[in-house]
């Protein structure tokens, strides 16, 4: 649990990098670093998605109803709302990546995508766990 919590703070410090790197690129119009620093963020969050798929298929094994979980709210935020969430921001990550791998830049579409994951994954990350 605890690796899987200290490599989302990996995964925001990319999402960081690589939004910064994502406005210079749009400025300047230089993109030679930008298909590294996308490739080495699809790794971090596909090792991310596999260990949180491991953490929940744990606590469903433990023969835990579903109403059980939405009936509580930290349940429902740690085994349902958190997970869905982070796999939508991961498939649009993705799908940006994709976007610009074909066209070879940034366009506006593979931006928006990226910037809309970055937002999907930040309003669904536990920051209160940091207290």
């Amino acid at each position: 649990m605890k690796f899987h919590f200290y490599i989302a703070f990996l995964v925001i410090l990319f999402f960081i990098i690589g939004s910064i790197y994502i406005l210079y690129v749009k400025i300047k119009g230089n993109s030679f670093f930008l298909d590294k620093i996308f490739f080495f963020m699809a790794i971090i969050m596909s090792v991310q998605i596999f260990i949180g798929f491991l953490l929940i298929s744990s606590f469903f094994l433990k023969n835990i109803s579903v109403l059980e979980i939405l009936k509580q709210k930290n349940q429902r935020y740690q085994l349902i709302e958190h997970p869905i969430m982070m796999m939508i921001g991961f498939f649009l990550f993705i799908l940006s990546y994709i976007e610009f791998k074909k066209k070879g830049k940034i366009t506006k579409k593979s931006a928006w995508l990226f910037f809309l994951s970055l937002f999907i994954i930040f309003i669904r990350f536990p920051f209160h766990l940091l207290i």
